[in-house]
């Protein structure tokens, strides 16, 4: 199996809402994510060393626990499309569910 390597990559994700958004940034601390809205989308944007493949787990992991099916990164230059495990329940309620 090939090992996948660290390096310095520059991405960002679009996530659903806000309260998703700082779900993110949780999973993403090491990278000391920021996040941004652009129309109704919100982005978390992370600089760091880190594989690609590794970003794409850990963003997996964030649309099981929120419920979503499925992302979109943009890795440096290029577009990923990242789903999540349909062997897991979903999450059937956010923070957003909670607050007034």
């Amino acid at each position: 199996m090939k090992a996948t390597t660290s390096r310095e990559l520059h991405a960002w994700i679009a996530a659903p809402d806000l309260p998703a958004a700082l779900a993110l940034e949780l999973h993403l601390a090491d990278l000391k994510p920021t996040r941004s809205k652009r129309g109704d989308r919100w982005l978390v944007e992370v600089t760091g060393p880190m594989s690609r493949r590794s970003l794409e787990l850990i963003v997996g992991r964030w649309l099981d626990e929120i419920g979503e099916r499925e992302t979109t990164i943009r890795v440096d230059d290029s577009l990923v499309h990242v789903s999540g495990s349909s062997r897991r329940r979903p999450h059937l309620a956010t923070n957003r569910d909670f607050i007034g």
